[in-house]
This record gives C-alpha cells, structure tokens and sequence, in this order.
C-alpha cells in the first residue's frame, strides 16, 4: 500500500541491478514476463495494482512450488514453469485504503507505507 510511490522507488532502486521487471495486470504479456522472471530468477514488480488481483498468480502468491524430476516447478496459468529461488514478487498499489480479501492477506505479507501526520512526528 504505498499513495505516494515511496516504496516504488524504494524496491526499483533496490532490485534495479537484480534485473528487476516491471509490468501491471493490464498489459497485455504480462504472464510471458512473469514466467521469464519465475524462470531465471529476475525480481517482478507489479505496480498500480488495484483491489482486482488476477487469480492466475495465486499459486505465485501461495509458493505452490513442486519438485519434479530434480527440479522445482511451479503452475503458472496452465504450464510448469521451472522456478528459481532468487525469484521475488512485488505488488504495489496507489489506492490509500484497498479492500483486499482475507485470503489475499494470508498469501501475501502487506506493508502499509503510508505517509501519516503520526510517523512524521
């Protein structure tokens, strides 16, 4: 949760010489990017996230990694994708107050950076 993009810049300074992508749920090929990064282990921001957040990542969200022949794996839509452990997923929103479902809260950590007149004190 992050209104005035502190932390935007904050993770795209930190995983910039990580490779670091960056797409939102409304791009077109955003699946092919997230699986390139799932796959080689290149950090993955979704930004201007709003409360709709498409269920094709929940086994992303979930760590449903399996191992499979030696290797680990993880369901990405309807394929494996092979899964790198240097893998990190980041979703940032600008909404000051999203209602996210329960289950969202169970299968993510949310960090709340907003600015407030109390954390300025």
């Amino acid at each position: 949760i992050d209104p005035q993009q502190q932390a935007l810049n904050w993770i795209k300074k930190k995983e910039e010489h990580n490779n670091l992508k960056v797409s939102s749920f409304n791009d077109p090929d955003f699946l092919k990017q997230l699986e390139m990064a799932i796959k080689y282990g290149f950090p993955f921001l979704f930004q201007d996230v709003d409360e709709y957040i498409d269920p094709v990542i929940d086994n992303v969200l979930e760590k449903n990694i399996k191992g499979a022949q030696g290797r680990q794996v993880i369901v990405l839509g309807d394929k494996e994708v092979d899964y790198d452990p240097n893998f990190k997923l980041y979703l940032n929103t600008k909404l000051a107050n999203p209602k996210y479902s329960p289950s969202v809260f169970g299968k993510a950590m949310v960090i709340n950076y907003t600015v407030t007149l109390k954390g300025l004190e």
